[in-house]
Order: C-alpha cells, then sequence, then structure tokens
C-alpha cells in the first residue's frame, strides 16, 4: 500500500483499463461492487459501487490518502497522500480506488451529484479546481 501500512485482508485487486500490458490496479472490499465486469462498446465500466457502500477509513489509512480532489480531469492528478476523483475516469468502476498504470497515484470515478462513498471527515483537505 502506497501509506505504508497494510491493507484490510477483506480487499480483492482487479485490472483494469489495461493498455500495452499496464493497467490501473483498483482495490475493493467483497460485497461492495455491483455491474457486469464487461465493458461498454466505447470501453467505459458500469460497474459502481455498491449502494450504502463507502470506502472505509482503514483503506485510505492503508493507501496513504489524507486529501481528495473533486474534478481534476485525467491530466491533473496530484501526488502522495491525495485521491483524485472525477467523472473522467470512465474505464474504471465508479467510486472504487484504483491506482493509475501511468502514474501510480490513486484514481476514482466520481460523479459529483451522485454523492460520494466517504464518511464525514475522513480527509484533512478536499481541493476542487474544475467543477
Amino acid at each position: 500500500a502506497a501509506g505504508g501500512a497494510a491493507l484490510p485482508e477483506r480487499l480483492e485487486e482487479r485490472r483494469y483499463a489495461c493498455r500495452q500490458g499496464q493497467c490501473n490496479i483498483c482495490r475493493f472490499e467483497v460485497g461492495e461492487l455491483r455491474g457486469k465486469d464487461a465493458p461498454l462498446g466505447d470501453g467505459s465500466s458500469v460497474q459502481q459501487r455498491a449502494n450504502g457502500t463507502i470506502v472505509s477509513e482503514a483503506q485510505l489509512a492503508a493507501e496513504g490518502v489524507r486529501f481528495l480532489q473533486v474534478g481534476g480531469d485525467w491530466w491533473n492528478k496530484c501526488g502522495d497522500g491525495w485521491l483524485n476523483a472525477d467523472m473522467v475516469f470512465n474505464r474504471l468502476p465508479g467510486g472504487i480506488l484504483c491506482e493509475d498504470w501511468r502514474t501510480g497515484r490513486l484514481i476514482t470515478r466520481l460523479v459529483a451529484g451522485q454523492g460520494l462513498p466517504f464518511a464525514a471527515g475522513v480527509f484533512d483537505v478536499v481541493y476542487s479546481e474544475h467543477m
């Protein structure tokens, strides 16, 4: 895990949106993901976080996440300690933490109007630049 702590034992790891042998690595608890594991014709994922589930504080801590950036787009990913959330990551399951294959930075696909899958107060900073 990026934060150095051990990841919770119940986490499953899957690879998404692979290109040239490189994949985004997504981690989530068993039972948190719903939808078919088959992308649409444009490559978009139909998988989403199951209703009522949130990213656990234990997973955020193990991944070293303390900050959230909302709406940074695919090119503007903050580094260590940040989770970068945007709807442009459409090839990933919604609301699931993933490691970007290009940068190693943490990303998640979120549509802000649909709510955020985190407990209140888990981030030290929430930043938005392009909303």
